[in-house]
């Protein structure tokens, strides 16, 4: 049956608006006769509005509101519900073996819905279910998340389930208007719904098993056990995890979860989303700790027999999507109920960093895939055409953004290797190529939701939270040009760039970002800004952490306290290699010799990759002299350290090493020391720009009318010395001066 004849069978009757009416599915029991019979459905018309509410729901949702939070509503309500009810009654309904859908706590009169969430694969309909007694072609992934679902509902013996929203059922595909009308309904339609399923598709070897193992184990590791004590307190659960170990990796790096509707649809989801993959299920928040925490022990997972490769198999900067950033998503999405405007730091690392790393058939649907986590008043704003050139709706998001939050920060998301003009708009389908860990710092999580705290101390460690700014939160004007090539705005110069370092990582999976990778140019500079050797190496630790608070502490400095590796290393520098070989066994076998260096839990996880960092830098020169003689002598024994908790933390030293991923070390003409991207030249301008927490690169063009400079955007830095408002100090003092610049 063509996909012409199928839609012929069901004609689609409009939705009334005025009834705020939505069309929802039931699922009809199966016919264990027939196994092979296909899904049969019936659709409604229903009111998804607040006059449709049950009596009951609508007076104690009434009498809650400004005491509840709407997002916590449902649950609450839930919970209300199950008190007024016996136990005798709750025990027949709760069960640990499917999921709750207790009839008594649906809200309205015509019962309650849950979302489905599904990766929509190819277009074509290649299966058919039955809806309304007549044929209706689905795709194949339709089609096994309606089959996932029929296992959780009708298994339980009860016809009291609730509906179901399906998209591309539920939603007349081939009429556009109805369709971009309902996009701008998907916020309100997945923040309301009852539970959202999320359907991975059919069975795969081990799947059952490994979801099964992560409901057993996700209550222990969610009190952010340590895996030393999760090994010796769980040692069937330990043992199984080392056996499924990438059946859920699998799980977690299905493409599902870089599936650009995904975002929204979670994010907006109340609790509890469901995760189905064939008749078996689990919680999101329980496959997410189990996630979490194996990325955070990949090390000991290895140690104990693991396949090294499968972080370089799964993992790279766009392959974690929304399993890492869920619970930021969902602060955000829930600070909207509190405060309209959202800056930079809110909005960029939730929703539209998730965007970028998103896939879609689409492209545009990059942004309108996002539309419903936008706040209203910018939601309202971007034009939703899919008939408009990318380039142009591209163009036209970025102006929007920048023109209405006022936050120069959305100029960090272009990919370095994009062609798009102009350069300060961002190319929403070239992913990511660095980590902004520096405004994950200064992000405020909501407590309310529910996380991994191991995972969030990773992100954004609580004592270290960064509140500072390069442009110290001036004031400032910028303006785009009519015909929104120019972005106008007033900046401070700092430097040019003068050597430049190699990349100065390579890891498995994370390609070179610059063309000549290894190529490096030695600065001629050799002043130090930064008064003698220990300054120096105070400000290589801050500029390698992107960190200006870091350098506080004597403990941090313990890369520097390692000696260094001696032949060994200089060869591999000699020859842009990177092979730990027998004179790293030695130093290592040397470190744990000394007592104080074992005990510190740093070392065993990171020394290797600290190693690795040393050599990509080894001859590179800050101050007048290679990296490699900030480092004590290879003979030189390791001095005893401070306690532990004195000393650069795991998440510290693992930031320390993302940092560097897809940046090269600078230094400026000035003898500043700076980290920035790796296309950077030298040449190439350093400035402190109105609107942007970073000092931003710019590669000069050509001077535009009345001398004014046009400058292209290569991205930001950070330049140790000019990231808490020193250049506006400098212009208070009549040292630099404030210009207008165009970015073109």
């Amino acid at each position: 049956m063509s996909e012409k004849d199928v839609l012929s069978v069901y004609a689609y009757r409009p939705l009334h608006q005025e009834q705020v009416e939505i069309r929802l599915l039931n699922l009809l029991p199966l016919d264990n006769s027939e196994p092979d019979a296909p899904i049969r459905c019936s659709i409604e018309h229903v009111s998804h509005s607040e006059e449709a509410y049950t009596p009951e729901y609508e007076k104690w949702s009434r009498d809650q509101r400004g005491h509840v939070p709407q997002q916590t509503l449902l649950p609450q309500w839930k919970e209300h519900v199950k008190s007024m009810q016996n136990s005798s009654e709750n025990d027949t309904i709760d069960s640990k073996d499917k999921p709750e859908f207790d009839p008594r706590t649906f809200r309205y009169r015509w019962g309650d819905y849950v979302s489905i969430s599904y990766m929509w694969g190819t277009s074509e309909r290649t299966k058919e279910i039955i809806l309304n007694g007549c044929p209706f072609g689905v795709t194949e992934n339709l089609y096994s998340a309606l089959r996932n679902l029929q296992s959780l509902f009708h298994d339980n013996g009860t016809d009291l389930d609730p509906k179901i929203w399906a998209d591309a059922i539920c939603i007349n595909q081939d009429d556009p208007d109805e369709r971009s009308h309902e996009v701008r309904r998907m916020r309100s339609i997945y923040s309301d719904a009852y539970a959202i399923t999320v359907s991975l598709g059919n069975s795969f070897e081990d799947s059952d098993r490994t979801l099964k193992l992560i409901r057993a184990i996700a209550p222990s590791i969610a009190t952010s056990i340590q895996y030393r004590v999760f090994e010796q307190q769980n040692a069937t659960n330990h043992k199984l995890l080392l056996e499924l170990a990438e059946p859920v990796l699998k799980l977690s790096y299905h493409p599902y979860w870089n599936r650009v509707w995904v975002i929204q649809e979670l994010t907006l989801a109340p609790d509890p989303v469901i995760i189905t993959c064939g008749t078996s299920w689990a919680y999101l928040h329980e496959l997410r700790v189990v996630y979490l925490f194996m990325n955070l022990e990949m090390a000991s997972l290895i140690a104990n027999g693991v396949d090294a490769g499968l972080g370089e198999k799964y993992h790279t900067i766009n392959s974690g999507g929304l399993l890492g950033r869920y619970d930021i998503a969902k602060s955000v999405n829930r600070s909207l109920a509190k405060l309209d405007k959202r800056n930079f730091t809110e909005l960029g690392i939730s929703t539209l960093s998730l965007g970028i790393m998103a896939n879609s058939t689409d492209p545009l649907d990059h942004m309108y895939g996002l539309l419903g986590l936008f706040p209203k008043y910018l939601s309202d704003k971007i034009i939703i055409d899919y008939t408009m050139p990318v380039h142009q709706a591209y163009a036209h998001l970025s102006r929007t953004i920048i023109e209405e939050t006022q936050d120069l920060d959305f100029l960090f998301l272009r990919n370095q290797k994009q062609d798009m003009k102009p350069t300060w708009c961002t190319d929403w389908t070239r992913g990511f190529d660095r980590y902004y860990t520096f405004h994950e710092r200064s992000f405020n999580y909501d407590i309310h939701v529910e996380s991994y705290e191991r995972a969030r101390q990773f992100a954004s460690p609580g004592k270290d939270r960064l509140t500072a700014r390069a442009d110290k939160s001036q004031p400032f004007n910028t303006i785009v040009s009519e015909d929104g090539t120019v972005l106008n705005c007033q900046a401070i110069f700092i430097s040019k760039i003068e050597g430049l370092s190699a990349e100065a990582l390579k890891l498995p999976g994370y390609p070179p970002v610059s063309e000549k990778p290894d190529e490096i140019t030695q600065p001629t500079i050799s002043a130090n800004p930064y008064g003698e050797t220990d300054g120096a190496i105070k400000a290589l630790l801050a500029t390698l952490s992107m960190n200006p608070a870091i350098k506080d502490t004597p403990g941090n400095r313990i890369m520097f306290k390692v000696p260094w590796c001696g032949a060994e290393a200089d060869g591999d520098i000699e020859n842009c290699t990177r092979q730990l070989g027998q004179g790293f066994q030695t130093l290592a076998i040397k470190m744990y010799s000394q007592p104080t260096w074992a005990a510190l839990p740093t070392i065993g996880m990171a020394v290797g990759q600290i190693e690795f960092l040393r050599r990509a830098l080894g001859s590179f020169q800050f101050a007048g002299k290679p990296f490699k003689e900030y480092f004590p002598p290879t003979d030189s024994d390791f001095e005893p350290m401070p306690e532990p908790d004195k000393v650069m933390s795991p998440e510290e030293i693992a930031l320390l090493l993302v940092n560097l991923l897809g940046r090269r070390m600078a230094v400026l003409e000035t003898g500043h020391f700076g980290l920035v991207p790796a296309v950077s030249q030298p040449g190439d301008e350093v400035w402190v720009v109105m609107g942007a927490s970073m000092p931003i690169v710019l590669r000069r063009q050509k001077d535009g009318e009345d001398g004014q400079k046009c400058l292209e955007v290569v991205g930001e830095c950070y330049v140790e010395g000019f990231m808490s408002g020193e250049a506006t100090d400098d212009v208070e003092k009549g040292q630099r001066k404030v210009e207008d610049i165009m970015l073109c």
